[in-house]
């Protein structure tokens, strides 16, 4: 997650704290440019779930299937 967080504030989404007020944990905050690039995000799922949900059920469980298979393949990666 340190990565994750690390790479998001070099990128200017989230910004941190220079040192931990407590312990080791450092206080982030979402950016302004942050903010966009969720909504931006966020719109592009909404536009993917209405779009699987106009497909035909048995498409939307093969798809269902297929996905799994690629969240367990990239999980055993």
């Amino acid at each position: 997650m340190n990565v994750l967080l690390q790479q998001m504030a070099r990128d200017g989404l989230v910004s941190r704290a220079e040192q931990a007020p407590v312990g080791r944990v450092l206080p982030t905050r979402i950016t302004a440019l942050g903010r966009e690039r969720l909504a931006s995000a966020s719109a592009a799922v909404a536009a993917v779930e209405s779009r699987i949900g106009a497909l035909p059920v048995g498409d939307r469980a093969e798809l269902r299937r297929l996905l799994r298979e690629c969240v367990a393949a990239l999980a055993d990666g």
